[in-house]
């Protein structure tokens, strides 16, 4: 924990939120050592470790539906309908419990919270799915290069001085983003100006997002900006200090969507409500830019995780609208299908094969040709025959071994299995 705050005040491209969910998980781990119901078995501790994740999602985004649907879809191969309501309860205690705490002192869960008071036209989804498709490209594009860097710094003499790596990289990233103010600013902060409704929200950063008369300024700063938090998140997600990618990730996705928002709300407001923004009529603002931020995000966090469900859900949780459920699953669709283009392994696939962690992907076809034979030890095996038995030659098997049940085949010569008697079953015959 300590760790991971002095990360992320130092300015790496890390973030806070995904490493919730990896202390929640460890604080589960060590919890399930004082319960012999969960020490002793691994499937029940593993059914605790997804109330755990779906904890630490609620808690990073407000999100506690949203965070059972992302253990649900991300994390848990094994996943029984009681675990979801015991999961769901995880993630509503962790949500109320940071409401009472209330650590913004503003009543929101998340800094980025936020809530939209217009509808989005139909007009507007041609562009979304463009916004879904830019936000494919860019997260494969981060994905890739993750990943890249990840093999060249294990291949290298990198890996072995990683006290160095953090020294440098921290240090590049605080120099990189001390460029603009929307640099400089805590990556959450960011992200909610970033979101932030020009009508209704005010503050120095949102009014310097909002600045018409400087649109080409504020256009070319936030492309700097998504290029440097790419860069820098490359770095920082690969060193070993505490931190996650989701948020960075958002963040990158969030300049992208704010610039295409802000372009076409100044192409509406030079050509008016004709032609392809008649939908505009009577609606001011028409567009507003904080909303593609925000899908922009989704869009770039699905290209990167793979998430799609859950990541809707969450957006939903984070809007508190319904009215943009629709876009927003466009987009996350569009952007997960042209990143699976490239590759269907999200990125905690990709990390995991990385550093050789044990991990039996369910998303792995595998084709074994080997056969019972190639495996088993040679030896002499005790089978029941099927015909020609007599109560001596059953009892006198029973004496001699102790095992819990017996093959039954055709005959010792042929070994042609047809059946199975348990021990106990034996007995009884």
């Amino acid at each position: 924990s300590v760790g991971l705050v002095l990360s992320v005040a130092s300015g790496m491209g890390v973030g806070l939120e995904a490493a919730y969910v990896h202390l929640a998980c460890c604080v589960a781990n060590v919890s399930a050592r004082f319960f012999s119901k969960y020490a002793k078995s691994e499937v029940k501790k593993r059914e605790l470790l997804s109330g755990a994740a779906a904890a630490g999602i609620s808690v990073a985004f407000g999100a506690p539906v949203g965070g059972v649907l992302f253990s649900l879809e991300m994390l848990s191969s094994y996943f029984p309908p009681k675990t979801i309501w015991r999961s769901f309860y995880c993630a509503i205690v962790a949500a109320i419990t940071l409401r009472g705490i209330d650590p913004l002192h503003s009543g929101k869960l998340v800094a980025f919270e936020i809530t939209y008071h217009y509808a989005f036209g139909w007009f507007e989804m041609p562009v979304f799915v463009m916004l879904g498709a830019l936000g494919g490209l860019v997260g494969t594009l981060l994905l890739k290069l993750t990943v890249w860097y990840g093999h060249l710094r294990l291949s290298s003499s990198i890996a072995k001085h990683p006290v160095y790596e953090v020294g440098v990289v921290a240090a590049v990233s605080a120099s990189a983003t001390y460029l603009s103010s929307f640099l400089r600013m805590d990556t959450t902060d960011l992200l909610a100006a970033l979101y932030s409704d020009c009508k209704y929200e005010t503050n120095a950063t949102v009014d310097q997002l909002c600045v018409e008369s400087e649109a080409a300024s504020i256009i070319a700063l936030l492309l700097v900006c998504a290029l440097v938090k790419l860069v820098i998140t490359v770095f920082g997600t690969n060193t070993v200090v505490p931190g996650g990618h989701m948020v960075p990730s958002m963040a990158v996705g969030a300049c992208l969507g704010r610039v295409l928002g802000f372009c076409l709300s100044l192409l509406q407001e030079s050509v008016g409500d004709v032609g392809f923004f008649a939908e505009c009529a009577g609606h001011d603002p028409c567009i507003t830019p904080g909303v593609y931020a925000i899908i922009g995000s989704a869009a770039m966090l699905s290209a990167v995780s793979r998430m799609t469900v859950s990541l809707v859900v969450i957006i939903f949780e984070l809007t508190d609208g319904i009215d943009y459920i629709m876009p927003t699953t466009v987009c996350i669709l569009v952007a997960k299908w042209v990143s699976d283009a490239f590759g269907r392994e999200g990125i905690y696939d990709e990390l995991i094969t990385l550093h050789d962690y044990p991990h039996l992907s369910t998303r792995t076809d595998f084709v074994f040709n080997e056969t019972a034979r190639d495996v088993m030890k040679a030896r002499d095996l005790s089978v029941i025959a099927l015909a020609n038995n007599t109560i001596g030659s059953v009892e006198a098997l029973l004496g001699a071994t102790e095992y819990s049940g017996y093959p039954i085949v055709s005959s010792p010569a042929t070994m042609h299995l047809v059946g199975y008697i348990s021990r106990a079953n034996l007995r009884a015959v």
